[in-house]
C-alpha cells in the first residue's frame, strides 16, 4: 500500500468521509486517530479470510503492519521483519502494539510486542512448551491413547456404577500428534492492568469437529513472565477484547456439542439419526468471564434466533451495545461469507450493520470501536476476495471506505491512541490449571479441585418482553445429569463421554450440588421422572455446547434454555423459586378471532408484535375470557394482564377498561379480583401472598378499541409469578 500513488483515491475518500459523517451526525472536522492494521495476501484459490476461525486463524499468507496515520497517510511498520502478522492490540496508553506473527510460512504464530513507532521490538511467548506436554502430544497418535468403541454404550463415573465410552462408532482416525505436537499464540488484548489475554492452542485438545485444535484463553505479562490458562472450553476460545464497563474479558467461544440429547438410556448419543429432535447449534457465541476465567455467562445477543445468537471477535461500546460477526456457515471451518451486527445494549435483536445478512458490502468482519462510538471494520465489497477498511455506525449508515488497495487484504484494525481505561478487575484465584486436559476418569475425582452448581431454578423464564425462549415446564420428580469430556487426541472427534454425577431436581425447580469437577469442558441435561429428556422453547433440555468451572468457585444461575446465564439471579434460595408460570399452563379460550392459530400469544412474554403470535383476540364482544390451567397445583404470588397495545395501523390497540380474574382449585373457586380501572400499558399487577391455585380465567367485562374494524375482546400477555406448590 504505502509503495504505491494514493493521492487521487484520497481525495476521493476524503469527500466520501465528509458526507457520510454529516449522515451520521458526527462533526465534521472531527478526525480519525490513527490505525494501525494488517495488510496480508490472499489465501490461493480460495476467498477464505486469514485469521477469521478454524479454519483460517493460523494460515500465513504473507503480510505487514500497516498503520494510517490522522491525516489519512499510510506507513509501514517493522517492513520486512516477519513473513506474515495477525491481530495487531494497542496499549491503553497508546504507546505499545502487541501482535501475532510467524518468522516464515512453516513456523508457529507467536506474540510480539513493539512501541508505536516499531521499535523496542521484542517476543512476548515463546516455543517453551513443558516436557511432559510436548510427549503427551507428540505420543498421542502413534500411541492410540483411546479406541472409539463401535456401539453408543453409558458412561457413568459416579458412585461406582462403572465407566464406559459413547463414541459414534466412526473408527480411529488419523493420527494427530502431528495436529497437538506444535501450537500458536494469536489475538493479543492489553487488560487495564497491563497484563495481556491471548488466544493459544497450548492446551492439547483437539475440536470436535474440523480436527483443528481448540483454542482457548491466555494471561501472559508483556515481558512474557507469569503465563496461566484462564479458559477450559472444549472448541475454542478466541477474539478477547475488554469490556469497557465492566472491565471482564469478553471472548468468543465455540458453542457445538458432537453428543445430542436422546429418549431413553443412555440418554446421548452422536448418532444424530437416533438424537431426539432439535435445532443444531454450532456458531461463536460472545461470552464474558472474571480475570480468573470465574464467573462465566453470555455478554448479548438475540437468543431467538440462531445467527442473532452469534458474535464472533466481539467488541462491547461505552454504552454496553455489542458489536460481532455472524457467518452463513458458523462454524468458520471454511471459507464463508461474513457479517458485522450490532446488539443494542447486548441483548436485542440484531442490526445487520455490512456485509452478511446487511444491506451493504458481500462480506465483513473484524469490527473495532472508534473514540466517537463508530466503527472501523473490513468489508469485501463485492464478493471478490479483496477486503479493505471502512466506518460505519451502530445505527447501520452506509459505509465509508479509509483504506483501499486491489491487491492486497486490509485487515484487524485497531485504534493506535490512548483510549480510557476501564475498570482494574483483580483475580480472586490466582491458581496454576493442569498442563494437560483430563483424560481418564482419575482426573475426575473430586476434592481441592471441585467447584460448587447452584441452579435456583431451572424452570426459570426470562422477564416480559425479554428475548428469551421459555423454559422448561415444571415437574416433580425431574433429575439433572452432569457429563465431562475427557480426551481422546488419537481420534478424529477428539474426546469421550463420562456421566460424572446425576441429582434431584427440587419440584421449585432448584438444584444444589456440592461438588462437580472443575477446569473441564462439561454439559448438563434434564429428565423427568421416567428418564427422558425434557424440553424447553429451545429444544432439549440438553446444553448444545460446554462449559466448565474453577477449581474452587461456584457456578449459580437461572433457567434451563438459550440465554439462561444472563438471567438475574436471585438474592437468596428461597427468592428463586419464583418465576412466570403462565408459559408452562395449559390455555383454552372462549373464541379465537381467525387469525389466531391458538392462544400461546397471551402466555409468549411478549406484549408488542404481530398480534395472530403476540396476543390473545377474541372473536366476539362480550362474554370472553381466557383461561390458564396447571397440571399439578402451583402457588401464585402475583399475577399481571396486560392489553393489547397494537401498532401504529391499529389506533391504539384494545384497551381495558375492566375485567376480572377468578382462580380455582380443583373445580372449586378460591379467589376473584375485580380490576375496575384501565388496565396499565405495562401491565396491571394483583398480589396474592401465597395463593394455592391450579386454574386462573381472565375476564374482560369492559373494552374499548378495535381490530380489523371489529369492536372486540382481546389481551397482550398474563404473567403469573408463582411456584409449584409445596405438598
Amino acid at each position: 500500500m504505502p509503495s504505491k500513488p494514493f493521492t487521487m483515491r484520497r481525495l476521493c475518500l476524503s469527500a466520501i468521509a465528509l458526507v457520510s459523517l454529516l449522515q451520521a451526525g458526527a462533526h465534521p472536522r472531527q478526525q480519525l486517530p490513527p490505525i494501525v492494521f494488517v495488510q496480508r495476501e490472499r489465501v490461493p484459490g480460495s476467498l477464505l479470510v486469514p485469521g477469521v476461525g478454524p479454519g483460517g486463524r493460523t494460515i500465513a499468507t504473507g503480510g505487514k503492519l500497516v498503520v494510517r496515520d490522522a491525516d489519512g497517510s499510510f506507513h509501514p511498520l517493522l517492513p520486512g521483519r516477519f513473513f506474515d502478522v495477525s491481530s495487531p492490540a494497542v496499549s491503553y496508553d497508546g504507546r505499545t502494539i502487541a501482535f501475532a506473527a510467524v518468522t516464515s510460512r512453516d513456523s508457529m504464530w507467536r506474540l510480539w510486542r513493539c512501541d508505536l513507532y516499531g521499535r523496542q521490538l521484542a517476543p512476548i511467548t515463546r516455543s517453551d512448551r513443558p516436557a511432559a506436554v510436548q510427549a503427551y502430544c507428540e505420543a498421542a497418535g502413534g500411541q492410540g491413547l483411546a479406541q472409539a468403541a463401535g456401539g453408543q454404550g453409558l458412561a457413568q463415573a459416579a458412585g461406582g456404577r462403572g465407566l464406559a465410552q459413547v463414541a459414534g462408532g466412526r473408527g480411529l482416525a488419523q493420527a494427530a500428534g502431528g495436529r497437538l505436537a506444535q501450537y500458536d499464540d494469536l489475538d493479543p488484548c492489553w487488560l487495564p492492568d497491563g497484563r495481556i489475554v491471548f488466544a493459544s492452542t497450548r492446551w492439547p485438545w483437539l475440536a470436535q469437529k474440523g480436527g483443528k485444535p481448540a483454542t482457548n484463553l491466555w494471561i501472559v505479562g508483556a515481558d512474557g513472565n507469569g503465563m496461566q490458562r484462564l479458559t477450559s472450553e472444549r472448541n475454542g476460545a478466541e477474539k478477547p477484547s475488554v469490556d469497557p464497563v465492566t472491565g471482564r474479558i469478553v471472548y468468543a467461544r465455540w458453542f457445538f456439542n458432537r453428543y445430542r440429547a436422546r429418549d431413553g438410556e443412555p440418554s446421548v448419543t452422536t448418532d444424530w439419526a437416533d438424537a431426539a429432535p432439535a435445532d443444531t447449534v454450532d456458531l461463536w457465541q460472545a461470552v464474558s468471564i472474571d480475570l480468573d476465567g470465574d464467573h462465566l455467562r453470555l455478554q448479548g445477543g438475540d437468543p431467538l434466533t440462531r445467527m442473532g445468537q452469534m458474535a464472533y471477535r466481539p467488541v462491547v461500546q461505552s454504552d454496553t451495545t455489542l458489536i460481532g460477526v455472524c457467518a452463513e456457515r458458523g462454524s468458520l471451518l471454511g471459507a464463508t461469507r461474513l457479517g458485522v451486527q450490532a446488539f443494542h445494549h447486548g441483548f436485542a435483536q440484531a442490526r445487520p450493520l455490512a456485509g452478511y445478512g446487511a444491506y451493504f458490502g458481500w462480506s465483513a468482519c473484524a469490527p473495532a470501536a472508534l473514540p466517537d462510538g463508530s466503527i472501523v471494520f473490513c468489508m469485501d465489497e463485492g464478493g471478490t476476495g479483496n477486503w479493505d477498511l471502512y466506518r460505519t455506525t451502530p445505527a447501520g449508515v452506509e459505509p465509508v471506505p479509509l483504506a483501499i488497495e486491489p491487491n492486497t487484504l486490509e485487515l484487524d484494525p485497531a485504534v493506535l491512541a490512548p483510549r480510557p481505561l476501564p475498570p482494574v478487575l483483580h483475580a480472586t484465584r490466582e491458581q496454576s490449571l493442569p498442563a494437560l486436559p483430563p483424560s481418564t476418569p482419575a482426573d475426575l475425582q473430586i476434592g481441592l479441585r471441585s467447584a460448587r452448581f447452584d441452579c435456583l431454578n431451572v424452570y426459570a423464564n426470562g422477564p416480559i418482553d425479554g428475548r428469551w425462549l421459555a423454559a422448561v415446564p415444571p415437574q416433580r420428580e425431574a433429575r439433572i445429569r452432569f457429563w465431562a469430556a475427557l480426551a481422546r487426541p488419537g481420534v478424529e472427534w477428539g474426546d469421550t463421554l463420562v456421566l460424572v454425577k446425576e441429582a434431584e431436581v427440587t419440584p421449585q425447580g432448584q438444584v444444589h450440588v456440592d461438588a462437580v469437577p472443575s477446569d473441564v469442558p462439561m454439559f448438563e441435561q434434564l429428565l423427568d421422572a421416567h428418564g427422558h429428556v425434557l424440553r424447553s422453547g429451545s429444544g432439549p433440555a440438553h446444553v448444545p455446547g460446554f462449559n466448565y468451572t474453577r477449581p474452587g468457585a461456584g457456578t449459580q444461575c437461572v433457567g434451563c434454555h438459550a440465554g439462561h446465564s444472563a438471567l438475574a439471579v436471585a438474592d437468596s434460595h428461597s427468592g428463586g423459586e419464583w418465576t412466570n408460570l403462565a408459559p408452562a399452563a395449559h390455555l383454552t379460550a372462549s373464541t379465537m378471532h381467525r387469525d389466531l392459530a391458538d392462544a400461546q400469544g397471551a402466555v409468549d412474554r411478549l406484549t408488542a408484535g404481530d398480534p395472530a403470535r403476540t396476543a390473545w383476540i377474541a372473536d366476539s364482544l362480550h362474554g370472553q375470557w381466557l383461561r390458564l390451567a396447571w397440571d399439578t397445583p402451583v402457588e401464585l404470588q402475583r399475577v399481571a394482564v396486560y392489553p393489547w397495545r397494537g401498532g401504529a395501523a391499529d389506533h391504539g390497540g384494545i384497551k381495558v377498561m375492566r375485567c376480572e380474574v377468578v382462580f380455582s382449585l380443583q373445580g372449586r373457586e378460591v379467589k376473584r379480583v375485580l380490576l375496575d380501572k384501565e388496565l396499565l400499558p405495562r401491565g396491571t399487577s394483583i398480589a396474592l401472598g401465597v395463593l394455592k391455585v391450579d386454574a386462573l380465567e381472565v375476564r374482560p367485562l369492559l373494552t374499548n378499541g378495535r381490530y380489523k374494524d371489529r369492536a372486540l375482546a382481546a389481551l397482550a400477555e398474563v404473567e403469573a409469578i408463582g411456584r409449584m406448590a409445596w405438598e
